[in-house]
């Protein structure tokens, strides 16, 4: 038996379903834009706040939670 999920969708699609989710819990959440090409935003990632800090929750790679990527432009911050 196969379990998990098999999804299908932009970043910016998990990102806005995983940030309503969270927020649906009482967690504060803001989305980041960043961009790796050094002209445009090209991926979005959300953030939610534990305490005084934001951790990067990645939604399209296998990474740790509080894992950022390297952004070669500067970030676009949009809290919810």
């Amino acid at each position: 038996t196969r379990t998990g999920w098999n999804v299908l969708g932009a970043g910016d699609d998990m990102a806005l379903l995983a940030g309503t989710l969270l927020s649906s819990i009482g967690h504060p959440v803001r989305y980041v834009a960043t961009g790796s090409n050094g002209a445009d935003y090209d991926h979005v990632y959300l953030e939610t706040k534990v305490g005084t800090r934001w951790f990067g929750i990645e939604t399209t790679e296998n990474v740790a939670f509080g894992w950022k990527p390297i952004s070669t432009i500067l970030p676009m911050v949009r809290h919810v």
